[in-house]
């Protein structure tokens, strides 16, 4: 594979934004960090609630494999029009939706108002910024301009910052730097579009034209519904697990 015939397949920049997984990361940290969030969600919160669709959702689903062994309330992805029974004043619901227009995360947001929850929303814009400004809501604004399926960087690492009062997970502040530094190194590694050592393009290679099935243990079952996902929007191809 050369660089001209993958720049020639690859007509919605993935393989850029996949590449910029390490800057991404890093960017939705920072937005999150200069967020104004005033104080949520507060204190004697007996749950929390991550509202949202595909990538968004993805994220959520990462934080309740992080906080498994770490976390004292439930942590709960909600892909639905509303939100569990059980969510009441003292929940934390954080609605997270890439373009902001999702129609059941701007339900799910709507749901979480009207019981009183302790509601944040990310977003790039859209009606659920528009919303969220409206009501006084604490909004992390995300950049726009890529693939939402390619956001998940963005909303996972504003998803861990913003929840981090809450001590759901293990996660400090030298691990953010590690993340960065391995991201960056397999950035650097796929950049060789033009190795055949190159572990992307083997990987693809011998996916290729085969059926896959993707076994993992619990803990990293957020990472093999993410890597089916992806198989599905990017190559067209059915895969599960």
């Amino acid at each position: 594979m050369t660089k001209e015939s993958l720049e020639r397949i690859d007509i919605e920049g993935m393989y850029v934004a996949v590449r910029s997984f390490p800057e991404l990361l890093r960017e939705g940290r920072r937005r999150a960090l200069q967020a104004e969030t005033h104080g949520w969600p507060g204190t004697g919160i007996n749950g929390v609630v991550v509202a949202g669709m595909g990538g968004s959702a993805i994220g959520g689903d990462i934080l309740s494999v992080l906080a498994a062994n770490h976390a004292t309330v439930p942590i709960v992805v909600s892909r639905s029009y509303s939100l569990p029974a059980w969510v009441g004043s003292n929940t934390a619901v954080v609605t997270s939706s890439y373009s902001g227009n999702t129609e059941e995360t701007l339900a799910a947001f709507d749901d979480a108002c009207a019981r009183g929850a302790r509601v944040l929303a990310i977003s790039t814009g859209g009606e659920l910024a528009a919303k969220a400004e409206e009501q006084d809501i604490p909004l992390v604004n995300l950049p726009a301009g890529i693939q939402p399926r390619a956001a998940l960087p963005h909303s996972l690492s504003a998803l861990l910052t913003v929840t981090e009062p809450l001590q759901l997970t293990d996660v400090k502040p030298d691990h953010w730097a590690e993340a960065a530094s391995i991201t960056d190194a397999q950035s650097k590694v796929m950049a060789k579009v033009t190795d055949p050592d190159n572990p992307a393009v083997v990987l693809a290679r011998a996916l290729h034209g085969y059926f896959p099935v993707i076994y993992s243990s619990e803990q990293f079952a957020a990472a093999n519904t993410r890597w089916r996902n992806q198989i599905h929007e990017n190559a067209k191809s059915l895969a599960v697990g």
